[in-house]
């Protein structure tokens, strides 16, 4: 029993202390006909009341409800700056899948143009009237180093 008692004023001090500095009520001690030891805000009107130094104000309902409000607001704010991230994110990757995309099909091409260059025994460019021009060596060697640097261009 003297436990109970003593944890019952341990926790109702507790809990009054927190607020202690900033709050106005008063806080009255008192006994019931058990012995046990009660804290409260109204003294009872059958008992030996005393009023202790804690002092408390009721909480401020409209205030509690502006923090939460505002919480909240602030939860939206940052879950909306997550959505757009991961957004942004997602755009970004299809951005890389893209172009690692577009430069597979370029390095095929430039493969492709090599090993025609390499096994082709004459080039050479259409003309506007159909006719064929056909390289020199020396135009043939540019065009095959052409085709080499694209391949190291969009291969690597």
């Amino acid at each position: 029993m003297r436990l109970a008692k003593t944890v019952t004023g341990a926790v109702a001090l507790a809990l009054l202390s927190t607020a202690a500095f900033s709050q106005q009520a008063r806080v009255y001690k008192w006994v019931d006909e058990t012995g046990t030891t009660h804290f409260t805000d109204r003294p009872p009107n059958n008992a030996a009341v005393q009023e202790t130094n804690v002092r408390y104000r009721r909480t401020d309902k409209a205030a509690v409800q502006a923090r939460l409000t505002q919480r909240a607001e602030l939860n939206q704010v940052a879950q909306t700056r997550l959505d757009q991230q991961a957004e942004e994110a997602s755009e970004a990757e299809a951005q890389r899948r893209e172009s690692q995309e577009q430069r597979a099909k370029l390095c095929q091409q430039a493969r492709d143009r090599v090993k025609r260059y390499e096994t082709a025994h004459r080039l050479y460019r259409p003309m506007p009237d159909g006719e064929r021009e056909y390289l020199s060596d020396a135009e043939l060697d540019s065009e095959r180093a052409d085709a080499r640097r694209a391949i190291s261009e969009w291969c690597d």
